[in-house]
């Protein structure tokens, strides 16, 4: 396998994104001959080169002229063109003519890179594996990550240059033992650097007898010798980056966090119920506060904690203990920042005093940054502000990464080296990023759908909106109850509506007359639509992560024919449930067209079914 990286218009990544766009053309130069079947292609914005998308080469055809070459996919491929001579006149502008009856024209079929972890092969850097081989104290991350690895029948490998790493140990008792256990692991030979395209990336970084067996680790993986490689190293972590493998060169966290999503019945999952509870009632000396206390000198942080006895904390516990911590604090405009650089300007701001989740499997970081957003709602703040050390330990780096997905953005750092990240709350919303960075906020001239769901599927998927007559002790705690991102399959979605815009929560009533029994309870943002082309991508894609089981999977795609994927930003409830019957009255619908997935309601419509939802007397 092979990396070859192209330059693409930037409105076509989502549409290839979203299974839409199948199929891509160049100019059959030698350079593109060298491409070939089972080659990965990483398609970069020509405005933006972090917006990327990877794909896989399924299959090439060659043509003497765009006539042949758009003839038989240009209306899949080009859905917003309304005849095949706009095409031409789209696509004549990237290549002379002269070109093309010199090279004439490939068409690359293709599909979204997404490698599975279920029986792929793993690289581990020498760190992790003398980690767990060498101690007895091992750290929880690395003792789930080889748990979950012989779950999932993962082939694990090591590169052969990690004798040369044990070599150096002084203790040879100790190397000896290692040098056995190595036995048990799959071995690596080394491959020769010869790609230009590689060593280009690799030589913009300090050389040295370790970054050269790095590189040696780095290549294995760009080469496709292995799906995946696990390292803790920054450096490495960095040229993934900027090779495009940061979707399969990853921390140990983001291993984890990836499985979890990936494959979330693999985790034993207690009751994700967070609570808010009196500081003072919690046990400061637990083991949990441990690395706070080494943040912030130990005692300070006691003494801080204790001050704060009487104010109020979100915490989640499970089985083995306390899990995840949270603390909250307004700030007025006449707060003092002078150790913050660049200082702050006057404003409201929400600010996160305290935050430590440990990796549990549990979507937890998820729960809490849904509080976060919520309290700054309700609290009508500028601005939500957080303060960590960022590379001081692996959990923060995971805790760090999460909240810049969901739209904290570097602003600066405090006087003791703390990074300071800011999420503008009011009169901001950045097209350049997707609708989860700019959550809970929407894009203009959104448009507005509808979501019928099953009552069946409904509290499952929405715990936070159920009904009076429902008992939430019926329903099963599963990960996607808890989580901000949802995942819905039906039919087919309406073409007006796209990733940004809003979806009304409707629950379809189980009983008769509808128009007291079906309602609306809320509504979401559209983080995406996708339209996967295969059994397998389609269960890939929502396998562990939706309300249906495999079976049922298998039933709506097969006998239903339900093969549309909308992923879902959930926002927020209705106070007051909103009847059908009270949506015909107010015009918000009408009995003839709704309500379906095809209805497509009007900001005045919207906005009214909001007035009716507040809660009343």
């Amino acid at each position: 396998m092979n990396i070859y990286k192209l330059k693409i218009k930037e409105k076509f990544i989502q549409s290839i994104r979203e299974g839409r766009k199948l199929h891509e053309y160049r100019l059959g130069t030698p350079e593109r001959r060298r491409i070939k079947t089972g080659d990965v292609l990483v398609l970069i914005s020509n405005q933006n080169k972090d917006n990327f998308v990877k794909v896989l080469v399924e299959s090439i055809e060659e043509y003497p002229s765009w006539d042949e070459a758009l003839a038989g996919y240009w209306k899949n491929d080009f859905p917003g063109f309304n005849s095949i001579e706009d095409i031409k006149t789209e696509c004549g502008r990237f290549y002379q003519r002269d070109e093309v009856r010199e090279y004439g024209i490939i068409v690359f079929k293709i599909s979204v890179f997404n490698k599975e972890v279920r029986k792929s092969k793993v690289l581990l850097d020498t760190n992790i594996v003398i980690h767990r081989e060498s101690s007895n104290n091992v750290a929880y991350e690395v003792l789930q990550l080889y748990k979950l690895l012989d779950s999932l029948k993962v082939i694990k490998y090591v590169h052969e240059d990690i004798k040369v790493e044990l070599s150096k140990y002084k203790d040879d008792d100790v190397k000896n033992v290692m040098l056995a256990k190595i036995g048990a692991y799959n071995i690596l030979s080394s491959l020769k650097i010869d790609d230009l395209l590689f060593e280009s990336v690799v030589n913009k970084y300090s050389k040295n007898d370790n970054s050269d067996i790095d590189n040696k680790f780095l290549y294995q993986i760009y080469k496709g010798k292995v799906d995946y490689f696990i390292t803790e190293d920054r450096t490495l972590l960095q040229k993934a980056k900027d090779l495009y493998l940061e979707d399969v060169v990853l921390s140990t966290a983001d291993f984890l966090r990836k499985v979890e999503n990936d494959y979330p019945s693999l985790i034993e999952y207690s009751v994700l119920s967070v609570k808010l509870t009196k500081i003072g009632d919690i046990d400061v000396s637990d083991s949990f506060f441990d690395t706070l206390r080494e943040d912030y000198d130990g005692i300070k942080f006691n003494n801080w904690f204790n001050r704060k006895s009487n104010e109020d904390a979100y915490i989640f516990k499970n089985k083995t203990g306390l899990q995840g911590f949270l603390y909250l604090k307004i700030e007025n405009k006449d707060e003092p920042y002078n150790d913050i650089e660049p200082i702050f300007k006057p404003a409201k701001r929400l600010k996160v005093g305290t935050f430590k989740v440990n990796s549990t499997g549990l979507r937890l970081g998820e729960r809490f940054i849904k509080i976060i957003i919520d309290n700054a709602i309700k609290s009508k703040v500028d601005e939500i502000y957080v303060t960590m050390f960022e590379n001081k330990r692996s959990e923060v780096k995971v805790l760090m990464k999460l909240m810049v997905s969901w739209g904290f953005a570097k602003w600066g750092y405090k006087s003791n080296g703390e990074l300071v990240l800011v999420k503008k709350m009011k009169g901001y919303y950045d097209d350049s990023k997707d609708p989860k960075f700019n959550y809970p906020f929407t894009k203009e001239n959104i448009k507005y759908g509808l979501l019928p769901i099953e009552s069946q599927w409904h509290t499952d998927l929405f715990p936070d909106l159920y009904l009076r007559n429902e008992n939430m002790a019926l329903f099963e705690e599963r990960p996607c109850n808890y989580a901000i991102e949802k995942i819905y399959v039906c039919k087919g979605i309406p073409t007006v509506l796209s990733a940004g815009d809003i979806m009304t929560i409707y629950r379809m009533g189980n009983r008769y007359p509808a128009k007291y029994y079906s309602v609306a309870t809320g509504y979401c943002i559209i983080q995406e639509i996708r339209y996967p082309k295969t059994y397998d991508e389609f269960m890939g894609l929502c396998s562990n992560k939706s309300v249906f089981t495999k079976e049922q999977l298998y039933d709506l795609y097969f006998k239903q024919q339900r093969r549309t994927i909308i992923k879902l930003l959930y926002v927020k409830s209705l106070e007051r449930k909103v009847i059908y019957g009270d949506m015909l009255y107010n015009n918000i619908i009408n009995e003839a067209d709704g309500p379906r997935l095809s209805t497509i309601m009007s900001k005045d419509q919207f906005n009214k079914l909001l007035e009716i939802g507040k809660k009343g007397d």
